[in-house]
């Protein structure tokens, strides 16, 4: 989640946009734009950290609710993790299955099923109202298959659109072939 939201929830300047393009496409770096592609990972580094923070705080939050507030045991956790769970399942399984989903959409779905679905779920389970449980749970996976859909990547997932870090030189396509044979046991 931290990864999604550091590259993707922000807005790049036109020439960090083609500096992207320009290190899918393997061309090489002038020493300017090498320059700003270790701005831009700095920034995408810290970026990262601020939302692995954030994630954390929530973390704590639900751990302190479950010590402090009196009758929030295990079993109001476990409904918070299984509905946390339902926000991934369908972008996880549209992951196989559909080369075109995007971060952007995954990112986005899962954020609003999560701030929508998860108190009204956790409502219906305190009210004991069934059918509010299941229309936050249905309404979860609803929210992000829309969102998935409505954010598509521009162009279908090949398996050769990704920058590798560990390419031979910065800004190559990593085009190794994969390691074969058997290593140490």
């Amino acid at each position: 989640t931290a990864s999604l939201y550091s590259v993707n929830c922000f807005r790049y300047t036109p020439e960090e946009e083609g500096l992207f393009q320009k290190r899918l496409q393997g061309e090489p770096l002038t020493p300017n734009e090498e320059q700003l592609q270790r701005q831009l990972d700095e920034k995408i580094v810290f970026r990262s950290r601020l939302g692995m923070v954030w994630i954390s705080l929530a973390g704590l939050a639900v751990a302190l609710a479950v010590i402090y507030i009196p009758g929030f045991g295990l079993k109001y956790l476990w409904w918070i993790f299984n509905t946390i769970a339902a926000c991934v399942a369908v972008p996880t399984v549209m992951s196989l299955y559909w080369n075109r989903l995007s971060s952007k959409g995954v990112f986005l779905g899962v954020l609003v099923a999560f701030v929508v679905g998860v108190p009204v779920f956790v409502y219906g389970e305190l009210s004991d109202t069934v059918w509010i449980s299941v229309a936050a749970s249905v309404g979860i996976l609803a929210i992000t298959f829309v969102f998935a859909v409505l954010f598509p990547r521009a162009t279908p997932f090949t398996g050769k659109d990704s920058v590798s870090r560990e390419s031979p030189s910065a800004g190559q396509l990593n085009t190794a072939p994969a390691p074969t044979g058997t290593g140490p046991a």
